[in-house]
């Protein structure tokens, strides 16, 4: 009976053998070390956006600095934001335009006694309605609306004195202005002797 032989692995072999034992534990152990992250087993630039799972960047991985503003920001879907904020010193002889689009405008004018006065100046055939609130009158509800604008519209007189103001305005071409804000009379914020206009107008 012939007797079976075994075929002992060359040295060569061996050699090989050992060379990719090494490779795969070194690679492993460099790996596991705090000296060599994945941000430098990674290159950079290296990664397609396709390689990232869906919804798994948030806001905390993105640094807001870096991130140009998106271009008429303060119109959305054709809604447009108006911040006003106006501080006028008593007897200011010249009118304020606090807010102006197309032939709508808010004139604020502050007189000698730190008094204020809103106007609103618009198209002919402008439509305008207004609700105030005077405080310095013990809480005085007033309003006014003109339905086909003719002549400025007074929303806010010196006897108001201070307190919040509505104003709806349509304007010719369908346009509408809402004002919502607050005035104030003299000493006003940070003590000034004048008068001070706030508030917000959405134009849509």
């Amino acid at each position: 009976m012939l007797g079976s032989s075994r075929r002992r692995p060359t040295a060569a072999i061996v050699i090989a053998g050992l060379s990719i034992a090494v490779a795969i534990g070194g690679t492993a152990t460099a790996a596991s070390r705090g000296g060599h992250s994945g941000n430098k087993l990674i290159k950079k630039h290296s990664l397609s956006g396709n390689r990232l799972k869906n919804n798994t960047v948030t806001g905390k991985q993105v640094k807001e600095s870096s991130l140009k503003q998106v271009p008429n920001a303060a119109t959305v879907n054709g809604i447009r934001v108006v911040n006003i904020r106006k501080l006028l010193p008593a007897d200011t002889s010249v009118t304020t335009d606090a807010f102006q689009v197309g032939a709508l405008t808010f004139d604020f004018d502050c007189d000698k006694d730190g008094e204020p006065t809103l106007t609103v100046n618009a198209a002919t055939g402008s439509a305008i309605r207004s609700t105030s609130i005077s405080t310095g009158n013990g809480a005085e509800s007033t309003g006014s609306s003109q339905h086909d604008v003719t002549s400025p519209l007074e929303v806010f007189s010196t006897d108001d004195l201070r307190g919040s103001l509505t104003v709806h305005a349509v304007i010719p071409g369908g346009a509408f202005a809402d004002f919502d804000g607050i005035i104030d009379d003299a000493n006003t914020l940070g003590n000034l002797d004048g008068c001070m206009l706030e508030g917000n107008v959405i134009v849509r």
